[in-house]
């Protein structure tokens, strides 16, 4: 799956996190930035190198993850790729987060 598989608020999402790391690291997706997503969304105390998610960024990505139901996260052959939100909990409990 790639970027112009994904349905329109999957795309949003996916981009929303490519920009977001982006803004952090200069990369169009850094490797596993869509955990360190995940963790700075449900712990605000979570520092992950040098990504600080303003309360205006948290808002978009609850936003975008709840209106496409699930999160995004990059395969090396599929590239962008959308997971429902019971898949993508089961592999990343909010529980299991440092700092929550």
């Amino acid at each position: 799956m790639a970027l112009d598989d994904l349905s329109p608020p999957q795309r949003a999402l996916a981009e929303f996190m490519s920009d977001l790391s982006e803004r952090a690291y200069a990369a169009g997706w850094l490797a596993d930035i869509e955990i360190e997503l995940w963790r700075a969304l449900h712990s605000p105390a979570y520092r992950g190198g040098r990504l600080r998610l303003s309360l205006e960024d948290v808002h978009a990505l609850e936003s975008l993850s709840t209106a496409c139901g699930g999160w995004i996260f990059f395969d090396g052959e599929l590239e962008e790729t959308f997971v429902p939100m019971e898949e993508w909990i089961v592999k990343h409990p909010i529980s299991s987060i440092p700092g929550r």
